[in-house]
């Protein structure tokens, strides 16, 4: 079975939020057949291809992750789980995001197996779950006693390396105020009013800069005030929501902490990061902080320059948030990102992938497991 067999395999198979169990065990089943030296769905419901010793040095981990966003059929030109191609592309729910690169890393790791060099090191191939609900929340249960030398994250990248990537957080500023008759309103504390300058400093914050991600985005996404419908009432509460993207050296609590500056000095409010619930397809609960870290590697790591070696690829960085928040963000694992597809073809309807693509990816994942741990 080729690389794009085994892509058409998974775009067939549904692994919307918390159904991911039968792709899960459809590539466990592509590993065995590519003779890895261990294969194991772990308890927390993550698949972990092993190739070469067990206690190899150093240790290379290849992440894709299994799960897309959820099904809406009625966008679709084409059946989102047809694996459908024409003019050498293939269509499918989670064709970039991220089916096609879980293919080809499987195929990677096989074919650093298959082709015989002997290997110093420890290559782990993961196709993770829920990494649309919160990245990287699951694979800290699986991976926090694993020692790692070095990650590579496969979501899309048109075949260039990425180096870096923006934070990604949701921050709520929970206003109180104190609701009187419209006809009073000096008597009350207009909790809408004190939101709407949150607001208007929020968008007053200085964006920062970097040469590779640009500025920090802050946006508002959600806005509800109580009681609603107001009838001629002050609202005693309000609750805005920003979606914040954030740049490498911005902290968890100093985020916060410039929230906290646009209030004014008499307001009262709780700012908080949005709490992210749910429950995986093994039955486990989870419920973290919506704030995914961001990271860089040097261009001059040898992460960063044996990929370049092995594969010729240019460099970019990552417009979104992936799993590397966990491994590098969190963990301080030297990673880059390289994966098929067109970042942009991510969470769309019709999304698609290359076909040239898998069998490239496949070939790079082999060049640089070797070129690091052979």
């Amino acid at each position: 079975m080729t690389v794009i067999d085994f892509c058409a395999d998974l775009l067939r198979t549904d692994s919307t939020p918390g159904n991911e169990r039968r792709a899960i065990e459809r590539a466990a089943a592509e590993m065995e057949r590519l003779h890895y030296d261990d294969v194991t769905i772990d308890e927390h419901g993550n698949l972990v291809g092993r190739v070469g010793p067990a206690d190899g040095s150093p240790v290379l981990l290849l992440d894709g992750h299994m799960d897309t966003i959820p099904l809406h059929a009625e966008a679709w030109t084409r059946d989102p789980l047809g694996a459908e191609t024409e003019d050498g592309i293939m269509y499918g729910l989670g064709a970039s995001d991220m089916k096609g690169p879980v293919a080809a890393i499987v195929h990677g790791g096989g074919r650093a197996k298959a082709s015989g060099s002997p290997l110093r090191g420890c290559l782990y191939v993961v196709a993770s779950i829920a990494e649309e609900m919160m990245e990287g929340a699951t694979l800290d249960r699986s991976f926090r006693d694993l020692p790692i030398d070095y990650c590579v994250i496969a979501e899309a990248t048109a075949l260039k390396i990425a180096t870096a990537q923006r934070g990604r957080a949701k921050v709520e500023v929970d206003v109180h105020g104190q609701s009187v008759h419209a006809a009073n309103a000096s008597l009350g504390v207009n909790a809408a009013e004190i939101a709407a300058e949150v607001v208007r400093g929020a968008r007053e914050l200085p964006p920062g800069s970097h040469p590779l991600l640009g500025k920090r985005d802050v946006n508002l996404i959600d806005i509800h005030s109580e009681p609603y419908p107001s009838v001629n009432t002050i609202p005693n509460r309000c609750l805005v929501r920003f979606d914040v993207r954030f740049l490498p050296g911005e902290t968890k609590e100093g985020l916060l902490g410039a929230f906290r500056g646009l209030l004014p000095a008499d307001a009262a409010a709780d700012i908080r990061y949005y709490r992210a619930r749910w429950e995986t397809y093994v039955g486990e609960s989870f419920e973290v902080d919506e704030f995914a870290a961001s990271w860089e590697t040097p261009f001059d790591h040898p992460l960063v320059t044996a990929a370049v070696e092995a594969t010729g690829a240019a460099l970019t960085a990552y417009g979104f948030c992936t799993n590397g928040s966990y491994f590098a963000g969190v963990r301080g694992i030297p990673t880059i990102g390289f994966g098929p597809a067109l970042p942009e073809d991510a969470h769309t309807p019709d999304e698609k992938i290359p076909i040239e693509h898998l069998d490239k990816a496949a070939n790079a994942y082999r060049d640089i497991t070797l070129a690091l741990i052979s």
